[in-house]
């Protein structure tokens, strides 16, 4: 059955996590229930996630949201994380 006789699309990584969040929008996530973290690299940030609007906030996880965290919910596609800049001490 093709979309146009309505089937369901095939399920990609990024479509799950978008079904996840999805379902959750009703609730924003508690970040302890997210695994909200410090990511270990830029590419996985919140900074360069789809559900991020650059501006502290996040359409899946409730507060406060830091660009150099990350979740389970991580959705890459969003705007690339800046550069971190190097520490001069």
């Amino acid at each position: 059955m093709s979309m146009m006789e309505g089937g369901m699309a095939p399920q990609t990584p990024s479509n799950r996590a978008r079904v996840r969040i999805d379902s959750t929008l009703n609730s924003m996530q508690k970040p302890e229930d997210v695994n909200y973290r410090e990511a270990e690299t830029p590419d996985v940030s919140c900074g360069n996630c789809m559900n991020f609007d650059g501006a502290h906030s996040c359409a899946a996880v409730a507060g406060e949201i830091d660009s150099a965290a990350t979740c389970d919910l991580h959705d890459p596609g969003g705007m690339p994380a800046p550069p971190q800049e190097a520490s001069l001490s």
